[in-house]
């Protein structure tokens, strides 16, 4: 990561060169001033005009008096009518008229006359310098306003100019990051890639120790299956002599058991005999240890018309030597029931069942029930 640091270190650099903070600051306390005298100006100006719509009230009202005193002035030359008499007061005091009391003497009419245009003269002095000094200050007030402007843009100028090199001057730290970053996914990739090998080790390791089961539990099917063939090539020659070959093909599930007689044959003794061998042969199997047989086998009436005599008296003879073969008690139980007497040499206990069944009687069915 030394070349991210140098990306980092430049990019400090760089930013310390372009970034004028003094300058900043200069033109933001520019526009703060030009907005301050912009507030002042408005303020300045809002209250001149004020003060020239007051002036401009009173202006109209003295005008009004003025012009009311100056219509009474001229009344006085006209003759009399109601509501004014031209006699001149005195000489109407002298006459004894009554509503002579009630007038101003002339004096003082003249007086009032003079005070009201000099009043309408000076109010209309003081409007047009109002007038004046509003337009002043409008003039005032539009300079601040440009001058707020152009300090405004100013600083939007330079904090633009700012920002565009400050973009530039942040490239090699992007740079940086994403070299860091890049950086980063390659350590998080070589743990998984650490992770995925040794993932794959444990498996070659159990792959490598499911072949060997694999070929051990090969090795012993087909141990297996050779036992298994031998046995039941053994009890098909019991059955019908040394002619016969007996062999079995496993294929999937299936098991399916095979006998010749000097070349495939399709007789039904052929077809009984392999099935009874190959029921045996499956006792005998398990006997030894090889096969899971749960060791009983029922025969049910392999009847004299299907197989020759000597084929049958074999079945008995092949059962007694799988039984002479064991220490002991016999470890399986084969029964075969039939019409046909069996060798004279097993119609005696322990090999053949007192009293006879007979299936015309319930008491002498096999088990006692109907099956």
């Amino acid at each position: 990561m030394k070349k991210a640091k140098e990306w980092r270190d430049e990019t400090v650099a760089a930013k310390a060169k372009v970034q004028n903070v003094e300058e900043e600051e200069r033109l933001g306390n520019e526009f703060t001033n030009r907005e301050t005298q912009l507030l002042l100006a408005t303020v300045g100006f809002e209250e001149g005009q004020r003060e020239l719509n007051r002036l401009q009230g009173t202006v109209y009202t003295s005008q009004q008096t003025a012009d009311k005193q100056k219509q009474l002035d001229e009344f006085r030359d006209l003759k009399p009518f109601r509501g004014f008499c031209s006699v001149p007061l005195e000489e109407a005091v002298e006459k004894g008229c009554t509503l002579a009391k009630e007038r101003k003497p002339d004096d003082e009419f003249d007086k009032m006359l003079k005070d009201a245009k000099d009043e309408a003269q000076r109010k209309e002095i003081a409007l047009r310098r109002q007038r004046q000094e509003c337009s002043r200050l409008a003039n005032v007030l539009k300079k601040q306003l440009s001058l707020r402007d152009s300090a405004k843009e100013a600083l939007k100028k330079f904090r633009d100019k700012q920002t565009a090199l400050m973009v530039e001057a942040n490239k090699p730290a992007l740079k940086a990051e994403n070299l860091q970053e890049a950086f980063n996914e390659y350590f998080a990739v070589c743990g998984e890639l650490e992770e995925l090998q040794k993932s794959q080790k444990d498996l070659d390791s159990k792959k490598r120790d499911l072949d060997a089961d694999l070929k051990r539990m090969a090795e012993r099917h087909v141990n297996l299956v050779a036992s298994f063939t031998h046995i039941y090539d053994h009890m098909a020659k019991i059955l019908m002599g040394d002619d016969v070959t007996a062999t079995v093909d496993l294929r999937g599930k299936a098991i399916a058991p095979q006998l010749e007689c000097d070349g495939p044959r399709d007789s039904t003794a052929l077809k009984l005999a392999k099935w009874l061998a190959f029921d045996i042969g499956s006792v005998a199997l398990s006997i030894v240890g090889l096969g899971h047989h749960p060791r009983f086998l029922l025969h049910d009436s392999p009847r004299e018309a299907d197989i020759t005599g000597s084929i049958y008296h074999e079945l008995f003879h092949a059962a007694l030597a799988l039984e002479n073969a064991a220490d002991g008690e016999p470890a399986f139980q084969y029964i075969v029931t039939t019409t046909e007497p069996p060798p004279d040499d097993l119609k005696r206990e322990p090999w053949l069942l007192c009293p006879v069944l007979n299936g015309a009687e319930a008491k002498s069915r096999f088990l006692g029930v109907n099956l």
